[in-house]
Formats: structure tokens, C-alpha cells, sequence
């Protein structure tokens, strides 16, 4: 990477308050679709939400790795691992 786009890109993340990664504000929105459907996918996600495709894996893969979904088991959609509750007790503590 050149100078320059190093710079550019370190006046960004200063403009931004530090080095931190922007929240995604369609997450939440995405985890309230999840649970009220009790299942998730990419493609559910993509209609509810009006996202592409690359933003919609990457939040069922960002839930996955939280532990709320399940991994994929060959079928379309990914069943929860956890209810809403227990997700709010989680994140509360």
C-alpha cells in the first residue's frame, strides 16, 4: 500500500474515533428477523432486509460464530441455538 492511501486511510479511521471497526447497523435488524422467524438464511435475509448477498452471509456467519444460529446441516435454512432470551441474558452479563 502506498503512502498516500495509508494516510488516507489512518485520517478515516481518526475521522471515525480511532482504529475501531464501524458498528454494522443492520445487524441488529437482521438478529430481530432471526429470531422472530426462529431460523435464518442468506437469501431470507437478503429479501427482508434489502442487502446483497456478500452482507447478508456475513451477518448468518456473524451469528453462527456467536453461537445464536447452528451451522448449515444441508438445508436452507440454519435453525437457532439459542432463544432471544437467553441471547439478552448473554450479552446483559
Amino acid at each position: 500500500m502506498s503512502k498516500s492511501r495509508e494516510a488516507a486511510k489512518s485520517s478515516k479511521n481518526d475521522e471515525k474515533g480511532g482504529s475501531a471497526p464501524p458498528q454494522d447497523v443492520l445487524f441488529d435488524a437482521a438478529m430481530r428477523v432471526v429470531f422472530e422467524r426462529g431460523s435464518g438464511g442468506v437469501a431470507m435475509l437478503q429479501r427482508r432486509l434489502n442487502v446483497g448477498y456478500a452482507r447478508a452471509s456475513q451477518m448468518i456467519q456473524k451469528m453462527v460464530a456467536m453461537g445464536i444460529l447452528e451451522e448449515s446441516k444441508g438445508f436452507p435454512r440454519r435453525r437457532l441455538a439459542m432463544t432471544q432470551a437467553e441471547y439478552e441474558a448473554e450479552r446483559a452479563d
